[in-house]
C-alpha cells in the first residue's frame, strides 16, 4: 500500500468516526432534497451536476458561472416536487479531474468531497455524505 492509499484510507476513517453534520437556517427549511455541497479538497471546483439516479443526462450545472472555493460551501435547492431520493453527483475540478457518487438525498443533508480530484474510482472514498 502506497502513502497515498494509507492517507484516503485515514481519512476516510475519521470521516467515519467522527461525522460532522452541517446545520444552518437554510438546511432547517430546505426540501427533502436540498443538501449543502463542501469541497474540503485543495482545489477549486468549476462545476457541479446533480442527477437523478434513473438519468443518463447530467442536466445543468448548479454552480452556474460561480466556483466552489476550496474549503468553502455550497446550497444545492431543488426547486421541484419530486420525492424521488436517489441522486447521482459529480464535482468536476479546476484541473479537469472529478469525483462522482450516488446518494439518497431525502436522509443527507451534507456531502462532502475530501480527495485530491480524479481520483474517482469504486473504492476511492473521496465523496461521502452525512445524515441528518
Amino acid at each position: 500500500m502506497n502513502l497515498q492509499n494509507l492517507c484516503r484510507q485515514v481519512a476516510i476513517g475519521t470521516v467515519l468516526a467522527f461525522p460532522i453534520a452541517s446545520f444552518n437556517v437554510a438546511s432547517a427549511l430546505a426540501g427533502q432534497q436540498d443538501f449543502t455541497m463542501v469541497n474540503d479538497t485543495d482545489l477549486v471546483m468549476t462545476n457541479l451536476y446533480v442527477s437523478s439516479a434513473n438519468s443518463s443526462n447530467w442536466g445543468r450545472d448548479r454552480l452556474g458561472d460561480s466556483v466552489l472555493q476550496s474549503h468553502d460551501e455550497f446550497f444545492v435547492e431543488f426547486n421541484n416536487n419530486s420525492n424521488q431520493c436517489l441522486w447521482d453527483i459529480k464535482a468536476v475540478y479546476e484541473d479537469g479531474s472529478y469525483d462522482k457518487g450516488q446518494f439518497n438525498l431525502c436522509e443527507t443533508n451534507t456531502v462532502r468531497v475530501w480527495g485530491y480530484g480524479g481520483e474517482y474510482g469504486p473504492d476511492s472514498g473521496a465523496i461521502s455524505s452525512n445524515k441528518y
